[in-house]
């Protein structure tokens, strides 16, 4: 059991540089290393009973508490990755929301993501425009983005100027630009079909959208 509980600590110490949710209340992390303590320990009996049998037929040494130290810290680590890689991949959840049960239907409707903010942008890579602060628009691709709305900075691959007429202004010799999360207003994702209107319909809707900021 004490070998089990090191190899928690370093399932928790390999979940948290590897997940992006905020640390939990302590009482929430005793719950949950009891509950990953317990998955450790029910696959080290399996484990421990096959490498017996296997020592039957051709011996590869005695089960001893290193040995099981060992094993426990490779399951530990095997879990903290899977874990992690669950949860930041919303593969948990999204499965439940597929699932309906009888006289029930859906399991649940929410995601293992920290926040519809950060589901946003890991949803599907793609263009965005930030909305700044003076009325000022930003397009670029979004090579990395803060996990939070309030904290952090983003960093804009190609970054674009956008004018008041939608014309779009290259920024000559900067190849990244980090903008600071405090300065945004509203992000823009934009879509990668092209839109089925036609080129005066767009005109129109651009200048009614302009004519409608600058009114505000």
């Amino acid at each position: 059991m004490s070998s089990a509980i090191c190899c928690r600590a370093s399932w928790r110490r390999g979940c948290f540089i590897a997940s992006r949710h905020p640390r939990s209340s302590p009482f929430e992390r005793c719950v949950q290393a009891l509950i990953f303590l317990a998955f450790v320990q029910l696959f080290l009996w399996p484990t421990e009973w096959l490498l017996v049998k296997v020592g039957t037929v051709r011996s590869i040494g005695t089960w001893s508490p290193h040995a099981e130290f060992a094993w426990s810290l490779f399951i530990a680590v095997l879990w903290g990755l899977l874990a992690a890689a669950i949860a930041n991949n919303n593969v948990f959840h999204s499965i439940m929301y597929r699932m309906k049960v009888p006289c029930v239907g859906i399991i649940t409707r929410r995601t293992s993501l920290p926040s519809e903010w950060y589901a946003a942008f890991s949803a599907k890579p793609r263009y965005v425009v930030l909305h700044l602060k003076g009325r000022r628009r930003l397009y670029g691709w979004p090579f990395e983005w803060p996990d939070s709305p309030s904290l952090g900075h983003f960093r804009m691959v190609g970054p674009e100027w956008i004018l008041p007429d939608n014309t779009r202004v290259i920024v000559e010799l900067v190849e990244e630009s980090l903008i600071s999360v405090d300065d945004v207003e509203m992000v823009e994702f934009l879509s990668e079909q092209l839109p089925s209107l036609s080129r005066d319909q767009i005109h129109a809707a651009r200048r009614r959208l302009i004519e409608r900021r600058d009114s505000e």
